[in-house]
């Protein structure tokens, strides 16, 4: 008798997201949370469950599955879960004070990161609508200098309100 090994289910990543993009969140929340089960930590699968749970409303279990994400790994993924969570505890949560600490996280960590302009407008905006418009305009005269484009201008729009 030998014994049997249980076989690592191998991830499907873009199955995953097709579940989600044709509108079966939990369906896809299930196989992954089941893939995850043998598989800790893998910050990828980490990052498309918080987009099944957001999805699906879970907000929190988007959360918690972002914030997972983000603790598994330092790299895009990770930088990429960081910055969804933000964006859930802003837009979908309501936390301000958990959000502005996330896009400040995000921005501490991956100065450069491929969100970081993004991070930095919606860090502001949250500074302003918490009545912090000298800590805003820090962050707005920086996006004028250094961005092009609709976030240059949006930035600029900005700094004009609170003047």
């Amino acid at each position: 008798f030998q014994p049997q090994h249980k076989k690592a289910q191998q991830p499907d990543y873009t199955a995953w997201k097709k579940m989600i993009i044709e509108g079966s969140p939990d369906q896809a929340a299930a196989l992954i949370e089941n893939y995850l089960k043998t598989s800790t930590g893998d910050a990828r699968a980490l990052v498309i469950l918080g987009d099944a749970k957001n999805a699906g409303h879970d907000y929190q279990g988007a959360r918690s599955a972002y914030l997972e994400a983000a603790a598994a790994d330092k790299g895009s993924y990770g930088a990429n879960a960081l910055f969804k969570m933000s964006v859930l505890l802003e837009k979908k949560i309501g936390d301000l004070d958990a959000a502005e600490k996330g896009f400040s996280s995000y921005l501490s960590r991956y100065p450069t990161g491929s969100l970081a302009e993004q991070a930095r407008l919606h860090l502001a905006k949250i500074l302003v609508n918490t009545d912090r418009p000298e800590q805003a305009k820090k962050h707005l005269e920086i996006l004028v200098q250094t961005q092009p484009g609709p976030t240059r201008k949006e930035a600029m729009k900005l700094l004009e309100e609170i003047k």
